[in-house]
């Protein structure tokens, strides 16, 4: 409403006989202006006069009421559609009108899509009815145009420097079957980077704040910036704000993937949104190993995004939104927070779908603990040992989706599961063979924590209490196993070594006339146990 009087001259009997009625292209443009490129202030002009892709008349200006609900239908959430509703799922909800909404603000006008889109629209019952009214499709470059756009709005400031080829790997996915219709986008992004929306309304009130005249951003506003600010990659080697380096041991976190991650990331039921990624377990720091991994990741009390890079160049995630349990094989853990991603050569997710619940296992041996025919009946498996250990996601058992086994070594991934949603319709549109199982060795593993400074502070207490349960059970009560300190191993290896001591049953050391015989005899009373020797 301030922006509103302060560009139109006011609303209803307020306004002013001689101010222009209404919001034109021109202030749209001049608040906009470096906060959305100016194809996409255009297509919101439009979008604000319900008039298409045709040149909006001489003159036009947005009034009070199309201004309020034009902004509101742009950039306010509203209820969304759940993709899961008809197959009985968990009733994921996908906010469709501001996706739908970045398409038609992002689009290519000259573009269409391509006719496998089209077909795959065909497929999953989504008649694109915004082709014919709009037109335009949402091709690469528009792609890019719209990732780098809003992946600013959530940048702090000097930290916007990102390689235009940096989203590649996310402009190859969204493309891989062609030019998108406001259908197949809206269905892509709700699985990869559902909370895009989010961003659009956070780009939307900033270009309104800078029409009102606020010198400082709203309160509504900041807080949506810094809930959505790109993360803060940290811990471990590397120095704070850093993404990790393009070594060989690196897994290539960058940081247009990186937030990339976070827009299909829920945000917390409780406490503060994080942009803090802490590293708690690198290969390339602690060497591929379970147990290091189990160390570092058991206790953590947050979400975390397992990262692996394959020798193939492959690179695999799983968002996990539940604290990690050790079990043994065959139980699960994890919501519907959690997901599956491959990361590049080109980056996709798989969000929950349907009703199986095979969301993560962790894998620990059970041999050691229960022993013989107890291990064998607990492994179950035949031909899986009971010593195995492995990190797994997906189900159900022997059939998992993803699996990480031999110490961390080799990587299996299945092209579906009970669990996880499926690509396979569009892969094969494309023409691609997808094997029923790949499997590759791994080059490297890292472990993010995304709880902030809250799970940082769980995971060190929940450290100190397993040092003091290992001092516990470190120490040994000699007394009640009915031994002395005349019975010990430590009393005869003193002794062989030299040592005299004087017991109780013997009497107090002799004392001799000569000073330096007692003060050697009191010096070697002394060596013994304080006890001992006040006794003696």
């Amino acid at each position: 409403e301030r922006a509103y009087l302060r560009v139109a001259g006011g609303v209803g009997a307020a306004a002013q006989s001689d101010a222009p009625r209404g919001v034109g292209l021109t202030e749209l443009k001049a608040a906009f202006g470096g906060i959305l490129p100016s194809s996409a202030i255009d297509h919101l002009f439009r979008a604000l006069l319900a008039e298409g892709d045709t040149a909006a008349r001489p003159g036009a200006r947005v009034d009070w009421p199309t201004w309020v609900n034009g902004l509101a239908a742009v950039a306010k959430l509203r209820p969304g559609v759940s993709f899961a509703s008809a197959g009985g799922g968990r009733g994921r909800v996908v906010d469709e009108a501001r996706l739908g909404a970045i398409w038609l603000l992002f689009r290519h006008a000259a573009a269409a899509p391509s006719a496998t889109v089209a077909d795959l629209d065909l497929l999953a019952g989504d008649g694109d009815v915004e082709v014919g009214a709009r037109g335009g499709a949402m091709d690469g470059p528009a792609l890019a145009v719209c990732l780098r756009c809003l992946q600013r709005q959530c940048c702090e400031a000097g930290r916007e420097g990102i390689a235009p080829d940096a989203w590649e790997p996310i402009v190859a996915d969204a493309m891989l079957n062609g030019p998108l219709s406001r259908a197949a986008w809206v269905r892509w992004a709700s699985d990869a980077m559902p909370r895009l929306g989010e961003v659009l309304e956070l780009a939307v009130l900033r270009g309104v704040a800078r029409m009102a005249g606020d010198v400082a951003t709203p309160t509504r506003c900041a807080r949506l910036a810094v809930e959505r600010w790109t993360p803060h990659l940290t811990g471990g080697a590397l120095p704070q704000g850093a993404a990790p380096g393009a070594d060989s041991e690196s897994v290539g976190l960058t940081a247009p993937l990186a937030w990339a991650v976070s827009m299909s990331l829920a945000q917390p039921s409780s406490g503060p949104a994080t942009d803090m990624w802490r590293l708690l377990y690198s290969s390339a720091e602690q060497g591929l190993s379970l147990n290091r991994f189990k160390h570092h990741v058991v206790g953590y009390a947050g979400p975390t995004l397992l990262v692996v890079r394959e020798g193939s160049g492959v690179v695999r995630a799983a968002l996990v939104d539940e604290p990690w349990k050790a079990s043994e094989a065959g139980r699960f853990f994890g919501g519907t927070g959690c997901a599956l991603m491959t990361l590049s050569p080109r980056f996709h997710a798989y969000p929950p779908s349907g009703s199986a619940h095979h969301c993560a296992s962790l894998v620990a041996p059970v041999q050691a603990i229960l022993g013989g025919a107890a291990a064998a009946r607990v492994a179950g498996a035949p031909g899986e040992s009971s010593r195995a250990e492995y990190v797994a996601f997906g189900g159900p058992r022997d059939t998992y989706r993803w699996q990480v086994s031999e110490d961390l070594a080799v990587s299996k991934w299945r092209r579906n599961d009970d669990t996880y949603a499926s690509d396979l319709s569009r892969l094969m549109k494309a023409g691609e063979e997808v094997p029923e199982v790949e499997q590759a060795r791994v080059a490297a593993v890292e472990l993010w924590g995304l709880g902030g400074e809250t799970a940082d502070a769980a995971l060190v207490t929940a450290k100190l209490a397993m040092e003091r349960g290992r001092a516990r059970a470190g120490k040994v009560n000699r007394a009640a196993f009915g031994e002395s300190w005349q019975d010990t191993p430590d009393k005869m290896i003193m002794e062989l070594g030299g040592h005299n001591f004087y017991s109780t049953a013997i009497g107090p050391p002799p004392v001799r006339d000569d000073a330096g015989d007692a003060g050697n005899s009191a010096r070697n009373a002394g060596s013994g146990p304080v006890g001992e020797a006040t006794q003696g």
